[in-house]
């Protein structure tokens, strides 16, 4: 074992978690992808542990992503291609380097940034997320391939167990489905909307970025963030601006855009239930089972 391999050992051992007091091991294959981009034995410090996957900050300048189980991996080079784009117009940070089989990606780290808190969003990072995301909507990135919105549903389906899952022909089959289509992160929770003490806003995680039929991205953002009233309100204004036919037309729509996501997101929390472990477990449980009572609802309303 060469010195510098032994120093990344004692790196390991050495340095604590930002959040809890414990130390958590990188994975060989980590290791091995650091060493290659001449990273070996530098600082690792394990932060913001998710549900999917664990980040590492890299001698204090890049972040390491990790996800937990390959069979969920999405990132590819299309979506590496997009967030590069979204790099130069200071959307996102750069991506350093990425290995696709492994879902291992490396990204310059974004210092001073943190996640949004919904119910404290302000005027000006509403205003900069909107302006942000409708910026994303416009760039051109040719290789970005378009959502197979049926083939992730029967994939996450087929490894969910089968009392447990859900058909809806009339949403599998919406013509919502067939509507222009746009770039589209596809994932706009808050863990992935990042600001600074001034207000300046970047995007991270792009493994379901995809050119999807429009306002599923106003959907997500929507949706998936507990905003006031008021801020949820303004959001929409300025995603529209003066447009008020396209608002018209959203808000006619969102319902059912939004049991479309529901049963996606549903199949795919329960499947990541059935390998993941400890609060990993019961957090995708969670989310799977208020994406199925907000399916149902839709469902009964219907009938």
């Amino acid at each position: 074992m060469n010195k510098e391999r032994i120093k990344h050992k004692v790196n390991l051992l050495k340095y604590i978690r930002m959040e809890k007091a414990q130390v958590t091991r990188l994975t060989k294959q980590g290791e091995d992808f650091l060493f290659k981009l001449g990273l070996g034995g530098k600082e690792i410090i394990p932060i913001n542990k998710g549900i999917s996957n664990n980040n590492y900050l890299i001698d204090r300048s890049y972040v390491l992503k990790v996800p937990f189980d390959k069979k969920f991996i999405t990132f590819s080079q299309d979506k590496k291609d997009l967030q590069d784009l979204a790099s130069t117009f200071f959307l996102s940070p750069k991506i350093i380097a990425a290995d696709f089989s492994s879902g291992l990606i490396l990204t310059k780290f974004l210092k001073d940034f943190t996640s949004l808190n919904p119910q404290k969003t302000t005027l000006m990072q509403a205003h900069n997320l909107i302006l942000g995301i409708k910026k994303l909507h416009s760039l051109s990135c040719p290789s970005l391939k378009e959502l197979d919105y049926q083939g992730m549903l029967n994939f996450y389906r087929l490894l969910t167990p089968p009392k447990e899952r859900v058909y809806n022909e009339h949403l599998e089959s919406s013509s919502l489905l067939k509507a222009p289509k746009e770039i589209t992160h596809f994932d706009l929770v808050d863990n992935n909307l990042l600001f600074d003490s001034n207000g300046a806003f970047r995007l991270i995680d792009y493994e379901f970025a995809c050119l999807a039929p429009r306002f599923f991205d106003l959907i997500s953002l929507l949706y998936e963030n507990d905003f006031p009233k008021e801020i949820e309100s303004l959001l929409i204004e300025l995603y529209f601006e003066k447009d008020e036919e396209s608002k018209k037309e959203f808000l006619l729509e969102k319902e059912e855009l939004k049991a479309i996501a529901d049963l996606l997101w549903y199949h795919w929390a329960y499947a990541r239930s059935q390998d993941a472990e400890g609060k990993g477990k019961e957090a995708f449980k969670e989310i799977a089972a208020v994406k199925k009572a907000s399916l149902f609802s839709w469902i009964l309303k219907q009938n």
